[in-house]
């Protein structure tokens, strides 16, 4: 998936917005917004094992129905380098992000921020 200066909006009641399985360098000057997923990840799920990098991203009013109202990840390493994430919601855990557990190989998820501006996220 490769995507630059687009917009995805309004994707609602959906499992998964965006699905990452793959080493990626996924979004440069994109934007995700009014999305609703009925489980994990409002906008983006990194699935086992992905690579994930961003850059110049908008991150926005974004939820889920259970956690990380904008990303859920699982055993996945993600950087983001320049965004803001705001008034992203999930009922459980994680208003922006949740990371999850190990895999078989010993791969835990991992998180890397630079440049973030946060706000007005919220969770459980």
């Amino acid at each position: 998936m490769k995507a630059s200066g687009s917009t995805v909006g309004t994707f609602q009641n959906v499992s998964k917005t965006i699905l990452v399985e793959v080493p990626c360098n996924c979004c440069d000057t994109f934007t995700i917004k009014n999305n609703t997923a009925t489980s994990h990840g409002g906008a983006l799920i990194a699935s086992e094992e992905a690579n994930v990098y961003m850059s110049n991203v908008k991150l926005e009013n974004n939820s889920s129905g259970a956690n990380g109202g904008a990303m859920y990840s699982t055993a996945s390493k993600i950087e983001i380098d320049g965004a803001e994430i705001k008034n992203n919601s999930a009922v459980k855990y994680g208003g922006a992000f949740s990371m999850h557990r190990a895999t078989a190989t010993g791969i835990v998820s991992e998180l890397t921020f630079n440049k973030i501006t946060a706000s007005g996220n919220t969770a459980g």
